[in-house]
């Protein structure tokens, strides 16, 4: 019989390879993972005076979009409804999400949550948001006495 030292760092290296391989070679990946599922992307973009937010929407009923804005942060919610149609079929692959959504995207500088702007056009809601006035730069003239 011949007797080898126990080194527990190679055994649990061992293990974090077997849950590797085996996340790895999974049809489906844990939804834990999969961020994207979760939420809707975003584009923020930002002028000495205002804050521009674009996010991608696209086949949502304009109606059913909430927007909740703070001096901090801005809300976006909804839902989107499954269409009924009939399936004449088994679903082969189906990855469009449906049901009740919301994000909070927090702001760097303070807005003015009564001045914000929402248009919805082609999939893609636009929020125009202007910076709070105690935040915004001023252009102080000097004189010369």
């Amino acid at each position: 019989m011949t007797l080898a030292r126990w080194t527990p760092l190679r055994d649990l290296m061992s293990m974090r390879e077997a849950m590797d391989k085996l996340f790895d070679e999974s049809l489906i990946p844990p939804a834990f993972l999969t961020m994207e599922h979760r939420t809707f992307p975003v584009d923020l973009y930002e002028t000495a005076e205002t804050y521009t937010l674009k996010a991608s929407l696209p086949g949502m009923d304009p109606l059913k979009i909430g927007v909740e804005a703070m001096s901090d942060a801005v809300t976006v919610k909804g839902e989107l409804v499954e269409e009924k149609e009939e399936k004449k079929g088994a679903v082969v692959r189906q990855e469009r999400r449906y049901g009740r959504f919301e994000r909070t995207i927090g702001l760097p500088v303070a807005i003015d949550p009564a001045k914000v702007e929402a248009t919805y056009e082609h999939g893609v809601l636009t929020l125009v948001m202007p910076k709070s006035q105690v935040v915004r730069p001023k252009s102080i003239e000097v004189k010369v006495r």
